[in-house]
């Protein structure tokens, strides 16, 4: 999630309500995405700049479809099975007409195959997909420079700062 450089955001607010919040998503049986919702506004930093790993892909997704005006751009690291977030073909036209740009960033050692994320990244107007050797769930801790440069340049595109704030 976004914060600010100096993490006033966070500071500013009372910790006992964030982390009711924290713990509301954390401990649901089910990803509660009015809970996620509920921490970002209640942050005060929507729309934020998400990144989603392994399971908690399915939330960050449902978040962004159902609330787009508090995800600026959406990155994933591993695949996106999209019958179990949206399931039917009613999620797949979701996904159509999705104006969040997505990223899936994703192994080539998978057991959904690269061409299905793939085709969910071209279901997406501003949808994007790349594929790295070795586990998803390595990725980050394996090649942890390139999947940090990958990242930094998706999430830049739409900053105000540019580029050249970031070194």
């Amino acid at each position: 999630v976004d914060l600010p450089a100096d993490f006033s955001a966070a500071a500013d607010q009372p910790a006992s309500a964030a982390e009711a919040l924290t713990a509301r998503i954390a401990t649901a049986p089910r990803p509660d995405v009015a809970a996620l919702a509920a921490l970002i506004e209640h942050l005060g930093l929507a729309p934020v700049r998400l990144l989603a790993w392994g399971e908690t892909s399915q939330l960050a997704l449902r978040l962004t479809v159902q609330r787009p005006d508090l995800v600026r751009r959406l990155a994933v690291i591993g695949p996106l099975p999209a019958c179990d977030v949206l399931p039917g073909r009613t999620g797949l036209a979701v996904l159509g007409t999705l104006a969040t740009p997505l990223l899936i960033l994703q192994g080539d050692d998978e057991a959904l195959d690269i061409a299905h994320s793939a085709a969910l990244t071209r279901t997406v107007p501003d949808g994007r997909l790349a594929v790295l050797p070795g586990p998803s769930y390595l990725l980050p801790a394996a090649k942890p420079d390139l999947v940090g440069l990958i990242l930094l340049e998706f999430f830049e595109e739409d900053s105000p700062l540019g580029r050249s704030a970031v070194h």
